[in-house]
């Protein structure tokens, strides 16, 4: 289950947007108009680019090293929250980590080349 303070994120090209949300057991759920904020490519077409984030916010006692707004209900755009939160604003940040997943699997490739039997000449 999620966390009761638990947060949905939204990122395109201005940045991080918190939409409202509301969370019950493992699920969030929220709307998003196609073309507006939380529809990256901000184009009606009938498809909506969906990159969202589950974000927990940091204790205020770790974080709130520069306030920001809050975004409204009805909106869910303007990004921030009073707490911070575990998503990085840069975009690039988040490669290493994503690097550092495809390890083990790299890892495993490799032993499996190693015990192929050679080919016959």
């Amino acid at each position: 289950n999620l966390p009761d303070n638990a947060e949905y994120w939204k990122y395109d090209d201005t940045g991080f947007h918190k939409l409202a949300s509301q969370i019950s057991g493992n699920e969030i759920s929220f709307e998003i108009t196609d073309g507006e904020i939380g529809d990256s490519d901000h184009t009606i077409n009938g498809m909506i680019e969906d990159p969202g984030y589950i974000g927990i916010p940091q204790s205020e006692s770790v974080a709130n090293t520069a306030p920001t707004t809050t975004a409204s209900s009805d909106t869910g755009g303007g990004g921030g929250g009073g707490g911070g939160c575990s998503l990085s604003r840069e975009p690039a940040a988040a490669l290493p980590d994503a690097l550092l997943l495809l390890l083990p699997l790299l890892f495993v490739t490799v032993l499996k080349i190693k015990k192929l039997p050679s080919l016959p000449r």
